[in-house]
């Protein structure tokens, strides 16, 4: 007996120590990141001060451009979109950057069901998780997006081991190859390149009547409040699909609703939806479309007299 607790000790000692030295070495990796989605989200968490924030998924990504709201506004910009997330990733950025920094705008790109989404369907607290558990020591702003996946999440996130799980690939992606995620000198903006295939494409209608999921309304609510208490401007904002008609969601009847925030829908914008050399698919702006695109939002920010109130 006393020679299998010795055993167990010895076991338990060494993966503690194997655990913390590889977490040693993960976050080093991490912290030194020269680009990447990792290098992006501890920017945004840790370091991000511009005057205008962009949140979103891959539409945010790729369709704005923040050297045009800079040249237009003469503001700073920082485009923290991420390719496969939504809402919860956004509300977990937006806290810790919150808790520190009063932006004067914030752009937040919508999809029209944005609000609608259930994580059966779409696992997007899951997927939040997945790229935020390495900062979950470090910064408690993402603490609750990643508690949501499970009660054990406080407990397991002691572990650098289970923290970097699905973490290595991406994380040492940027030491090996430059510029995959987006180029430091683009402030965070991912532009796609090519254009649509030359086919006919059909024209899709959105009429949706799915119910409204109450988390992540209190989630959104939470997220304009939280900004709109630090003074900020918010700007929400639909990118345009190609071909693409939408007639109504309940998403878009909740954003319209608000008196709080400024709404730019561009859903049903001819201009965008049928100009087939702005798509590198039907869903994503190529760089040509995110120029024009970014241009046109900075010229309607720029319409409104106090776009460069301090914030408080």
């Amino acid at each position: 007996m006393k020679k299998l607790i010795k055993n167990l000790v010895i076991i338990s000692v060494s993966f503690l120590l194997v655990d913390y030295t590889v977490g040693l070495i993960l976050d080093t990796t991490l912290k030194n990141s020269p680009d990447g989605r990792f290098y992006k989200i501890q920017h945004t968490l840790a370091d991000c001060t511009d005057d205008i924030i962009i949140y979103g998924s891959s539409r945010a990504e790729s369709n704005y451009s923040p050297k045009v709201f800079e040249d237009s506004l003469g503001l700073t910009c920082w485009n923290s979109g991420r390719g496969g997330q939504s809402l919860p990733f956004m509300y977990a950025l937006n806290g810790a950057v919150t808790q520190r920094h009063s932006p004067k705008i914030a752009i937040i790109n919508v999809e029209d069901i944005f609000l609608e989404y259930t994580e059966k369907e779409h696992p997007f607290f899951d997927r939040a998780a997945g790229l935020l558990r390495p900062f979950y020591t470090d910064h408690s702003a993402v603490r609750s997006i990643v508690n949501h996946n499970s009660y054990a999440e406080p407990y397991l996130n002691y572990s650098s081991l289970y923290a970097y799980n699905s973490s290595y690939y991406y994380l040492l992606r940027p030491y090996a190859i430059e510029g995959l995620d987006g180029k430091i000198e683009d402030d965070g903006w991912k532009p796609k390149h090519g254009k649509l295939k030359s086919k006919n494409y059909k024209q899709r209608v959105v009429h949706e009547k799915n119910q409204l999921n109450p988390e992540y309304v209190a989630l959104f609510d939470e997220f304009i409040t939280s900004l709109r208490n630090r003074g900020t401007q918010v700007y929400v904002v639909t990118s345009p699909n190609y071909k693409e008609k939408v007639i109504s969601t309940q998403t878009l009847e909740h954003i319209k609703n608000r008196k709080d925030i400024i709404f730019l829908d561009y859903f049903n914008d001819t201009m965008f939806t049928e100009n087939k050399t702005f798509y590198n698919d039907p869903n994503h702006m190529n760089r040509t479309g995110a120029l024009a695109f970014s241009a046109d939002i900075a010229s309607k920010i720029k319409s409104q007299s106090n776009y460069l109130t301090t914030s408080e």
